[in-house]
Parts: C-alpha cells; structure tokens; sequence
C-alpha cells in the first residue's frame, strides 16, 4: 500500500505481505509522491512520483531521471542481497 509521504497510517501491520484491504480508499496522487512499505529484498521503499500539470520538460525529465534511477537500485538491491544471503546464510 502506498501513501503520500509525511501522512502517517496508525494501526497498519507492514509484513512484507501483500494482503487486499478492499475498505482502504485508492490512494489520491495528484499533490503528493507516494511511498510505500520497503520491499522485503532490496530494502528499497517503491515510489510513485507525482506528475504536476504544468509540468515543464525539464521537471519531466527529471521524474523520469529518478524513475529510471528508482528501477535501477531495485534491480541491483535485489540482486545484491540475494547472492549475499546465498553466500553468507
């Protein structure tokens, strides 16, 4: 479940788990990014990053700069701790 940042969720278990909570509304994107609880592999919180209207070409390339940024460490993380645990466990 992803929330807008600085908004804290009282009484929410974060397992690791992902379990539907069909009475918890979508999240609303439009003012704020997003993040989630961090995934149990690469320790990487996933985001969502808001898209302004009137975003300029140069904040877009930068949202798309941090996505791409954001997919890569995922990638790499995961892979990482992976062969680390294999190694180590």
């Amino acid at each position: 479940m992803l929330r807008p940042i600085g908004v804290r969720l009282n009484k929410m278990n974060f397992s690791g788990k992902s379990k539907a909570l069909s009475n918890v509304p979508p999240p609303i994107t439009e003012n704020h990014d997003m993040i989630g609880p961090p995934n149990p592999v690469s320790n990487l919180r996933p985001m969502i990053l808001r898209v302004a209207p009137d975003e300029s070409p140069l904040e877009k390339e930068y949202r798309l700069a941090r996505e791409e940024t954001a997919k890569w460490n995922e990638i790499f993380w995961s892979k990482h701790n992976t062969s680390f645990f294999k190694v180590s466990g």
